[in-house]
């Protein structure tokens, strides 16, 4: 039952690394709520997925933080 739990956190680790501590510590409280659970798992595999759409201009802006 943990792993599932703690699913969101293992797959962030695979596609969105930046956020996987946040996520983690989303896991304990989302697990009692299915739409919250739901949307951590979106969250977490949509990390570099989110970022490959961006135009270049943006791309550029969040790479130097400005």
């Amino acid at each position: 039952m943990g792993v599932v739990w703690f699913l969101p956190f293992f797959l962030a680790l695979i596609f969105n690394r930046r956020q996987a501590k946040l996520i983690a510590i989303a896991c304990v409280p989302a697990g009692l709520s299915v739409v919250a659970w739901s949307a951590l798992m979106v969250w977490s595999v949509t990390g570099k997925a989110a970022e490959k759409y961006l135009p270049k201009r943006v791309k550029a802006r969040l790479e130097t933080g400005g």
